[in-house]
């Protein structure tokens, strides 16, 4: 759902705004043209995200390990804020 912006979500019958649903996480070792919207995992818990999906950023890693360290201290300063 990260690649579809708000008009393809409507077309697929889904109502209110697409961060409604969806805040999609910044891959760390992937383009950003990879992804219509892109926030840092600690901009979607500030925005309301109760979770973080994340995928080929650990998984296509070089470090999986500090990129999920990073991405926990991340939540953390979202969550303090």
């Amino acid at each position: 759902m990260t690649s579809f912006g708000e008009e393809d979500m409507r077309e697929m019958g889904f109502s209110g705004t697409i961060e409604d649903l969806v805040y999609p996480g910044k891959n760390v070792e992937i383009p950003e043209a990879d992804q219509k919207r892109i926030v840092t995992a600690q901009d979607a818990i500030i925005n309301g995200a109760d979770y973080v999906v994340v995928g080929r950023a650990i998984s296509r890693a070089k470090d999986p390990i500090a990129v999920v360290e990073s991405m926990q201290s991340e939540i953390r300063k979202g969550l303090a804020s």
